[in-house]
Parts: C-alpha cells; sequence; structure tokens
C-alpha cells in the first residue's frame, strides 16, 4: 500500500510542473531511489499516477485523479468539486461575488472535505487547475453534435467551433478499438477549438495520453466480458432435467425436461381444480424451467 503523504508531494510536484514529468525529473524531486519511487507509484494504481513507456522502467509519469467537478449549476451537496470550470480557464469575466456566479474558491468547506477525500489538500489553486484540466472532460469545449451524428457530417467543417471527437471517447467509454470517429486532439481544428478555450498543448497532450490509456482499459475489459459469455454459452450442454411429481403419497420423476442451453429454475406449479384441473387427489409438480441467458 502507498503511502498517501509521499503519493500527495509526489502529484502536487507532477502538477506543480504542468502535469508530468519523465521519471529521472521526479527522482530529482524527493528522495527515494529509482526502484522505491516506481514502487509507490505502481503501488498508488493508474488512477493516481499513469505510467508511460516500456516493458521496463517508465519514462514518464502523469498525475491522475478521480476527482471532478460538480456539472449542476444548483446542487444541494454532492462528492465533487463546486467551483466556476471558466475562472479555471481564466476566461471568467465576472468575480465570485456576482449573484448566482459559480465559486472560485477552492477552500470552502465542501470543496476542502472533497480534496481532502481524494488526498489532494495540499494543491495550489493553479496545481489543481492542471490536475482538472488534464482529466476532467467537463472542462472540455463541447463536442459537435452534427459530427456524433450517424452520418458524422457538420456542414462548417473547420469552422465549426466545437471539437469534432469523439463523444464517447471523451467519456472513456468508446466500444470501438478503431473508431470511425476521430479520438486525436492534437489534430489541427481540435487543437485550435481547445487554445481558444484556454487550454494549452501540454495539457491536451496529457489529456490524450490519459484517455488513451482508458480507452485501451475500457475495450480489454468489454473484450474480457465477450471472451467470458462466448465461453460460457460454448460450454455449457442441453439442459436435461427430471419433472418431480407428488400425487397423493407418492413422488417420483414423472418426466424430463430437455431444453437448449441456458438455466434451469425451479418452480412449484399447483395442479388443483381452481387452476382448471381435475383430479382425484390434489396434485403439486415441480417443474424445471429454461430460462436462456
Amino acid at each position: 500500500m502507498s503511502d498517501p503523504v509521499v503519493c500527495s508531494f509526489l502529484t502536487k510536484t507532477l502538477c506543480a510542473q504542468g502535469g508530468r514529468l519523465g521519471l529521472t525529473e521526479l527522482r530529482e524531486h524527493i528522495d527515494l531511489s529509482e526502484q522505491q519511487l516506481v514502487e509507490t507509484l505502481q503501488a498508488a494504481g493508474p488512477r493516481r499516477f499513469l505510467l508511460t513507456g516500456d516493458d521496463g522502467l517508465p519514462a514518464e509519469v502523469l498525475a491522475v485523479s478521480d476527482v471532478r467537478v460538480c456539472v449542476l449549476k444548483e446542487c444541494q451537496g454532492c462528492d465533487r468539486l463546486h467551483l466556476c470550470k471558466l475562472h479555471l480557464r481564466g476566461k471568467c469575466n465576472l468575480g465570485p461575488s456576482t449573484p448566482g456566479q459559480y465559486s472560485h474558491d477552492i477552500s470552502s468547506a465542501e470543496n476542502k472535505k472533497v480534496l481532502k477525500t481524494h488526498e489532494l489538500s495540499g494543491l495550489s489553486e493553479d496545481e489543481l487547475r492542471v490536475l482538472l484540466l488534464q482529466n476532467d472532460p467537463f472542462f472540455l469545449p463541447d463536442v459537435c453534435q452534427f459530427y456524433n451524428r450517424r452520418d458524422g457530417v457538420c456542414n462548417q467543417k473547420n469552422n465549426c467551433s466545437r471539437l469534432h471527437i469523439c463523444r464517447h471517447y471523451l467519456q472513456g467509454k468508446c466500444k470501438f478499438f478503431v473508431c470511425k470517429r476521430s479520438h486525436k486532439l492534437l489534430d489541427e481544428h481540435p487543437r485550435r477549438v481547445l487554445e481558444t478555450a484556454g487550454i494549452d498543448a501540454k495539457i491536451v497532450s496529457n489529456f490524450q495520453i490519459i484517455y488513451d490509456h482508458k480507452h485501451v482499459e475500457f475495450n480489454k475489459e468489454q473484450n474480457k466480458e465477450k471472451s467470458k459469455l462466448k465461453c460460457q454459452t460454448a460450454c455449457r450442454g442441453p439442459c436435461v432435467c427430471p419433472v418431480w411429481g407428488a400425487i397423493g403419497n407418492s413422488s417420483g420423476p414423472i418426466a424430463s425436461f430437455l431444453g437448449g442451453r441456458g438455466s434451469c429454475v425451479s418452480v412449484i406449479f399447483s395442479l388443483s381444480p381452481r387452476n382448471g384441473y381435475s383430479f382425484s387427489s390434489r396434485a403439486v409438480i415441480l417443474i424445471h424451467i429454461l430460462v436462456c441467458e
């Protein structure tokens, strides 16, 4: 288990340096051996630090976090930060005291509580800004709805002020490893839209790396589920279950059920005159019903 104090310091260091550092550069800021540093980063996991590079030592380290900003205009309290996204992007022209304006204060009681939960209490506003911009898609400009429709046609083309990017990719849930919509935030058009929104190239590059990783991991999980389902379907044979009956004082198998692949569910059914059956004695049959998955 990683030391939360050390991890908080590493996150703060990374965010102070633009959200990403080479492993060698990061070592210059902390008194740990290379092996100790790598073990600490790996123990914290990819939801805290994303390590890039070959199978050997990581080349670079990115600051990652699950902390998010609440998207609701009016919220009665939730586990997200309540901050003005335009302020953090350097684009808000309103003062924090303007009626109805989103908060500019990262040290408010509710925000301090959220930051503490995510072990981010030591971050300055600038450091928190870096962390949020490279992790939270809420800070990105809107995606183009026309581009994301079935035909993928936006009549404004390169003049469009919205992102021509797969919206599912930005949600970390694109099911296509090779998608017909763009996932490339560093292409000319999306890069220009992002720069206009106040998000610089390094942050965009960091976001791209983090969300490329999310995309790969999401598809790995999807493929695991598909493989598991195929295996269950292929390995399960036809269902042959006896149907047990009880008439009077005797009981035993009176028939069998042959079905396709699936799961058996036992059901008690009463064969009584009330149910439209005429028997000299009340009969109860336990029926195995096949339920296809």
